[in-house]
């Protein structure tokens, strides 16, 4: 049986009580009616006594009615299930006093009905209302048992009946054993209505609280819905406002929040004041409320107060007041963000509705995702703001590179130059970025042309700033000691270099330069050969490869300072030089002829294998080739270091 129809059961049988007593009221009225009547038209020895007790008779049960019309039923059982017996006995007495002795019928049936009235209170009370049931049955013992005895104290004793006394003893005997019987029976089914009724009532308790929390899940769901819907509000790619306006439509028209179908959402400003963004039925707070300053009224106190307010009236707190408001009440929740408030949502209620802990929580847990989501919006706002002065401090940057590294290819020297010496020469010249550490120069006069390569320390911006300084010193070396041979020079390079070069004092190593410095005389064809860590390669017509190695010391500040080694060569006819920078062969790649599956460095021979293969043909298809070369070998991997092979052909 459901919740509904237990309540329609338990209606049903008070209904059913009411309309007993009232039926039972109404025939013992009807019968002191009869019996008034039939006592004044019917009998000569009716007198003014019997006539007032059944008056009086009448007026109780009228009372009982009364009083049951105006709900007073336990006055009104009282009354019905105690006057009757005693009315009566009364009359039953007075009956005999007025000499009605000729029968056992007006003796015998006062009793029978003052026995029998004992089942009364049972039905009217029941076993569930001890109290009342008690009372009303040591009242009515008192006719009862005393009936007998309350007739021979006026005189009037069962032996002066024209009847066997033995046998109305026998009959009261009888009567009152199937009185007992019935008695019985009713305090049987009585307790057994009772069960039913604990059963009926633990039923409809549990009921009931299955009802609450069924209407709890209902409203969490209805909760649960609403959040997802604001979540997908919130994932779109739309201004702010919009964003909380749309939330707020939502928050309002939320089925177990509010009648009241107002709301306001704000947001702190940089002064630290609220400020209306999202407005839905309370348009008389864009004139009172458009800026609410921290602690005023009940949005700014939650500011200030980082805490939760409720009211269910517009109390001393709600300090301000629009023109025509009308009772009403308040959550205020405010969107925190760790120990800041971002902002505040208001919505409205109904004028003393008490407060609904799990529409707080409701409504905090929609604070929590606008706090998110404003803080998304906010750190997008910011990260774009920082990208876009990054783009302009890189576009800026990228131009004085760009401008850097004109100017540093400006230094290098003119392709001319070499022509005028050599019958074909060619430079792979390859920065890692833009501007480079590496640098090549070539210093004519005459027959004799200085050339060679260049290698300072680190790449970018730092070694293009340490090649430019190189590219001036070299040249201004070779220009005020033309004809000393490169060990000469390179001596004197590297006392510039360890006085320029050194970047802090404290340091046991400086920065510095490798480099490969030549003298060719075009007279003779002689070449003078001197170098720090950087090496001179020639390849024969006979494809022949002859190295000479440079001195293992850079050309600046080192631990151990050593002479520079003079290498002198009569180059001859069809002859390749090479001068390559470090770049060229600590370049990791893919080597295809290897079964390991991992980067690996060019090294020095496999380049020396590959020029040994090349030589022969003109120095512009050779740098070609070994820039091909090169991007076959790294493949996506990124440039290492910056690339200067020298190519020239005598």
């Amino acid at each position: 049986m459901n919740l509904a129809k237990q309540n329609d059961t338990l209606t049903a049988e008070k209904s059913i009580a009411v309309t007993l007593i009232n039926a039972f009221s109404i025939s013992i009225t009807v019968f002191f009616i009869v019996v008034f009547s039939i006592l004044n038209l019917k009998f000569e020895q009716a007198n003014f006594g019997n006539t007032f007790i059944l008056f009086i008779g009448i007026l109780s049960m009228f009372a009982v009615l009364i009083l049951m019309r105006i709900k007073k039923y336990k006055t009104a059982k009282y009354l019905a299930s105690t006057i009757p017996p005693f009315i009566v006995l009364t009359l039953s007495i007075m009956a005999k006093l007025s000499g009605f002795t000729d029968t056992i019928y007006l003796y015998l049936t006062p009793r029978l009905f003052v026995i029998v009235y004992l089942t009364v209170p049972i039905i009217f009370f029941g076993l569930n209302n001890i109290r009342p049931l008690i009372i009303s049955c040591s009242i009515l013992l008192i006719p009862a048992l005393f009936f007998d005895l309350i007739h021979n104290s006026f005189g009037i004793s069962i032996e002066n009946l024209s009847y066997d006394s033995s046998t109305y003893y026998i009959l009261v005997i009888l009567i009152s054993l199937m009185y007992l019987f019935i008695l019985v029976s009713i305090l049987f089914f009585q307790k057994t209505g009772l069960k039913f009724r604990a059963r009926m009532k633990k039923s409809n308790d549990e009921l009931t609280q299955e009802k609450s929390e069924i209407v709890a899940l209902n409203k969490r769901l209805e909760h649960q819905a609403y959040l997802y819907k604001i979540l997908n509000i919130t994932s779109e790619n739309k201004p702010i406002n919009i964003i909380l306006q749309e939330v707020l439509d939502v928050i309002v028209y939320s089925n177990t929040l509010t009648s009241k179908k107002k709301g306001v959402i704000f947001l702190t400003n940089n002064e630290g004041d609220l400020e209306i963004v999202a407005l839905h039925g309370a348009t008389e707070l864009l004139k009172s409320c458009s800026t609410v300053r921290s602690g005023d009224c009940l949005c700014g106190s939650v500011l200030k107060n980082k805490k939760m307010t409720f009211c269910n009236s517009v109390g001393h707190d709600h300090t301000i007041k629009p023109e025509g408001i009308s009772p009403h009440g308040h959550y205020v929740v405010p969107i925190e963000h760790g120990d800041s408030v971002l902002g505040v949502i208001n919505i409205y209620i109904d004028a003393g509705v008490p407060k609904n802990d799990s529409i707080i929580e409701y409504l905090e847990a929609i604070a929590s995702i606008l706090s998110k989501k404003i803080m998304s919006v906010r750190n997008a706002k910011l990260v774009l703001d920082n990208k876009n002065k990054l783009d302009s401090t890189l576009n800026e940057l990228n131009h004085g590179i760009r401008y850097a590294s004109y100017l540093q290819k400006s230094l290098l020297p003119d392709q001319s130059t070499l022509n005028n010496y050599f019958q074909d020469c060619s430079v792979l010249y390859l920065p890692r970025d833009s501007v480079s550490g590496d640098f090549y120069f070539a210093n004519g006069n005459d027959d004799l042309l200085y050339f060679g390569v260049g290698d300072c320390t680190g790449h970018g911006v730092p070694g293009s700033l340490l090649a430019s300084m190189s590219i001036e010193a070299v040249k201004h070396v070779i220009e005020s000691n033309m004809g000393e041979n490169p060990s000469i020079i390179l001596s004197k390079l590297r006392k510039i270099a360890t006085g320029r070069f050194t970047t802090n004092e404290h340091q046991n190593y400086s920065d510095s330069m490798d480099a490969a410095l030549c003298l060719y005389n075009r007279s003779n064809g002689t070449l003078q050969f001197s170098g720090g860590y950087v090496n001179l390669y020639i390849v024969n017509s006979k494809s022949e490869i002859i190295s000479y190695t440079a001195t293992k010391c850079p050309v600046g500040s080192y631990e151990i300072e050593q002479d520079f080694e003079l290498h002198e060569i009569q180059l001859n006819e069809g002859d390749t030089l090479y001068i390559s920078s470090d770049g060229y062969f600590d370049q990791f790649g893919m080597n295809p002829d290897s079964k390991r599956n991992k980067p690996q460095k060019y090294k020095r021979k496999r380049f020396l294998e590959y020029i040994q293969g090349i030589h022969h043909l003109e120095s512009q298809k050779q740098v070609d080739s070994l820039f091909e070369e090169l991007e076959l070998w790294k493949q996506d991997l990124d440039q290492i270091d910056d690339v200067t092979v020298m190519v020239l052909k005598h």
